[in-house]
């Protein structure tokens, strides 16, 4: 839809628009929503506690993995037919700035000893923090993935359908 693109800028919805607009067979408001649950538990906490770590240390890499998936997933939520890397979300000094914020947070829950004592978090190391950004980034990477053979069936099924005598 045309006005895809401007889903920053518009007003929020209509009382009685239904939460996913389905055209074509496909959802066409909400797009790879799901893609967080893929790094969610317990595969953080499975993978931590695979690298030896102990419980607070595995319970704190599971933490800053979900966050940073959360956080990362923002990048999934563009219009299909937009750049990879120049895009409307990634145009937004908004989003730029709230992720700044939010990576200052978690690395302060971390670091800043009454915050840490508080959340109950620990250091976790070079292994855990390996485990963070390695594991963060698969939503990116999934949704990324997703799109782009979203937008590759949509090129080849439009020169299918021209080759059929379809117009368009």
């Amino acid at each position: 839809p045309p006005d895809a693109c401007m889903f920053m800028a518009r007003w929020p919805m209509a009382p009685r628009r239904p939460l996913i607009a389905v055209r074509d067979g496909e959802p066409s408001d909400v797009r790879l929503c799901r893609s967080p649950r893929l790094t969610s538990s317990p595969g953080p906490s499975g993978a931590a506690l695979s690298f030896a770590l102990d419980t607070k240390r595995a319970v704190t890499v599971a933490f800053l993995i979900l966050a940073g998936a959360q956080l990362g997933h923002v990048f999934n939520m563009v219009s299909p037919r937009s750049g990879f890397v120049f895009n409307e979300v990634t145009r937004n000094p908004w989003i730029w700035g709230a992720i700044i914020l939010c990576v200052g947070l978690l690395i302060a829950a971390v670091y800043v000893p009454i915050l840490s004592e508080v959340l109950g978090t620990e250091e976790p190391g070079k292994e855990g923090w390996l485990l963070v950004f390695t594991l963060s980034f698969a939503p990116v990477l999934v949704g990324q993935s997703l799109r782009t053979v979203g937008q590759i069936r949509r090129k080849y099924g439009r020169q299918a359908w021209a080759q059929r005598g379809g117009s368009g």
